[in-house]
């Protein structure tokens, strides 16, 4: 169990080091893409479109997989 603790805190201690370079590169590249002016709005639309994709996408490979 002890093994298993370990393991789950290192996945957590890895994939939170990940997420802010991906965040951050994200939104530079939307700048640099649309422009100071519009890169809000872009981004938004780019995160809500990734949301509504892996909320589709999730399920159905999972389902897939079994």
């Amino acid at each position: 169990m002890r093994r298993i603790l370990l393991l789950a805190i290192a996945q957590c201690a890895v994939l939170g080091s990940l997420t802010a370079p991906a965040v951050v590169g994200l939104s530079v590249l939307t700048r640099d893409l649309v422009g100071d002016d519009g890169a809000p709005s872009a981004l938004a639309a780019i995160i809500a479109a990734d949301s509504a994709t892996a909320m589709v996408a999730n399920p159905l490979f999972g389902w897939a997989a079994d």
